[in-house]
């Protein structure tokens, strides 16, 4: 897995609809976590997006701060380490 979402649930992206995920706002990672939702029908704001820091999502989960969040390696295996599961990501559209 070289990155995820991770939730404390099973989830697919649609289910994010709402929840408060962790990312680093104003990166790459925005984008990322903008076209996954898109690949769902959603938009930035039918989430509220929370400025984490990728090696302390799992610490936001456990607490949670936060409902998911992107995440890569090695924080990928520390969260689901941590009993946090990762997001259904549904593929992306290239057109």
């Amino acid at each position: 897995m070289l990155s995820s979402v991770g939730t404390s649930w099973s989830a697919s992206v649609a289910e994010l609809k709402g929840k408060r995920i962790g990312v680093n706002i104003g990166y790459y990672t925005e984008l990322f976590i903008q076209e996954m939702l898109k690949s769902a029908g959603l938009t930035l704001s039918d989430v509220f997006l929370v400025d984490v820091d990728p090696e302390l999502v799992t610490d936001k989960l456990n607490s949670k701060e936060i409902d998911a969040g992107y995440v890569w390696q090695p924080e990928d295996e520390i969260a689901v380490e941590a009993g946090h599961k990762p997001v259904k990501l549904e593929p992306f559209s290239r057109g």
